[in-house]
């Protein structure tokens, strides 16, 4: 089982891609929001809300079948996510 679920908050912890086709990478210690997770051989690959990966089949990914590893992430405790909110707020002019 995939140690993360649809809605979990996650950071990336490493931004380097592996394999020479990627074009889009999620950026090291930006938070995301995990919209799937799949089993792919002993690992498990996530799909974020906030970013479409390249596809192996080429182009942006519509086979759904692509993602990141999740190894790639850390998961967020509930305060980090509150504060993922407050940083990106915009202030309510007076």
């Amino acid at each position: 089982m995939s140690r993360f679920q649809s809605a979990d908050v996650v950071e990336c912890i490493d931004d380097v891609p592996v394999h020479p086709e990627t074009r889009v990478m999620p950026r090291l210690g930006e938070r995301y929001t995990v919209t799937r997770t799949r089993q792919v051989g002993d690992g498990w690959s996530v799909r974020l809300l906030e970013l479409h990966p390249t596809c192996h089949l080429g182009g942006p990914c519509r086979c759904g079948d692509c993602g990141w590893d999740a190894a790639r992430f850390r998961k967020c405790e509930p305060l980090q996510e509150t504060e993922r909110t407050r940083d990106k707020a915009e202030p309510v002019p007076a």
